[in-house]
């Protein structure tokens, strides 16, 4: 629940951005982050669950499988 709070957060921030795309009905988004050498990297095309994720663990690794499941029950 943490995890969504700070989505949230990182949302109204402008660290993640909405794409204003989908995929299977899920919606996809920008997720900016600072790497070693301070320089911005920005992982496109990502999943609420994967940027959640990344929230939980402070890797970032794309996994569509992350709620594939809540995409299946709003169909």
């Amino acid at each position: 629940m943490l995890a969504k709070l700070i989505f949230t957060w990182l949302l109204g921030t402008g660290i993640v951005q909405p794409m204003n795309e989908q995929n299977d009905e899920r919606d996809l988004y920008y997720l900016y982050v600072l790497d070693e050498q301070k320089e911005v990297f920005v992982f496109e095309h990502a999943y609420e669950e994967e940027i959640i994720n990344y929230i939980e663990t402070g890797e970032f690794k794309y996994n569509e499988a992350l709620g594939q499941e809540l995409a299946i029950d709003k169909k």
